[in-house]
């Protein structure tokens, strides 16, 4: 008769119980229905583990622990269904195809071959699987023969955007530039709420949403300091010199171009002498304000 393993409740098939856990049990060394000392028996061979009516609970190696049972004394303890134990695997070629090698501890541990789901509830409880993905529960994960690796959607490390999937950049704390990071999803659309940042890349962007749009991170809050331009052509493409109110003959900082204004009528006069429904319309066009309100009108004489 193939060796079987005791359940005990709703212990694995390959859980021992330690002598200890089991109320009414004893050491006994001989055999001989009297307890012995727990450690004169555990550790030998000859020792067995019985309960209080001196029947023998299968300890075979002499730890005091329950261990394999064979036939005999299974008629005598056996107190529900028993099953042949399952071998351990390591990796789901061992398992069968509809098959996956269940592990109790996380990736890499050993396991046993179970049956995959071949159906789960409709539940969003994210769990990160063993593959580095992440699934919508842990039953999505078995589905897919992938032990889960911990609760919560996968967080991806990374030191570079490269290391990143499509859309995503490689995101580190404030002021931690070119340090490692997590892969994070790149932002589509941004407020137009104006919370000046600096980016790793010594360029000010108008709050973090729009650092993060362009996959920078943030060096510090607040704008960056000034690049030096005294024009246009001094800055990168995309950038125009930006330059206090009224001093359209001073230095000035490379910004980036706005991309999207508001719809807000308060004109502007730009140092191109051009008037500007608004500071952010003169910008995206390049130009710095002169001054608040239309340009003058000027006029010719007749001649």
């Amino acid at each position: 008769m193939t060796p079987l393993m005791r359940f005990f409740g709703s212990l694995a098939c390959s859980a021992c119980i330690p002598l200890a856990a089991m109320a009414g049990s004893f050491c006994d060394e001989d055999g001989d229905g009297v307890p012995d000392a727990q450690d004169v028996c555990c550790g030998t061979p000859l020792g067995i583990a019985v309960d209080e009516t001196g029947r023998p609970i299968g300890d075979l190696d002499g730890d005091c622990d329950v261990d394999l049972i064979d036939y005999a004394l299974m008629q005598t303890n056996f107190t529900g269904p028993l099953a042949p134990c399952p071998p351990e695997c390591f990796d789901n070629s061992e398992c069968e195809p509809d098959e996956m090698c269940l592990t109790g501890d996380g990736c890499g541990a050993a396991g046993e071959c179970v049956l995959k789901p071949v159906a789960c509830p409709d539940i969003y409880d994210p769990v990160c699987g063993c593959d580095g993905q992440t699934y919508s529960n842990a039953c999505e994960a078995s589905a897919a023969g992938v032990n889960v690796d911990y609760d919560g959607v996968c967080v991806m490390t990374c030191q570079s955007d490269n290391e990143c999937l499509p859309g995503e950049y490689c995101a580190t704390d404030v002021g931690a530039c070119g340090a490692g990071g997590e892969c994070k999803t790149i932002p589509v659309a941004c407020t137009q709420e104006y919370i000046p940042v600096c980016g790793c890349d010594g360029q000010t962007y108008s709050n973090k949403c729009y650092a993060a749009k362009a996959g920078v991170n943030i060096a510090h809050p607040g704008e960056c300091p000034p690049s030096g331009c005294s024009l246009n052509s001094d800055c990168d493409p995309g950038e125009f010199c930006s330059k206090d109110e009224g001093d359209c003959a001073g230095n000035g900082e490379c910004l980036p171009e706005p991309q999207v204004c508001a719809a807000i009528f308060d004109p502007v006069c730009g140092c191109d002498g051009q008037t500007y429904s608004n500071a952010c319309n003169a910008n995206a066009a390049g130009v710095s304000v002169a001054s608040q309100g239309p340009c003058p009108e000027t006029c010719r004489m007749d001649s």
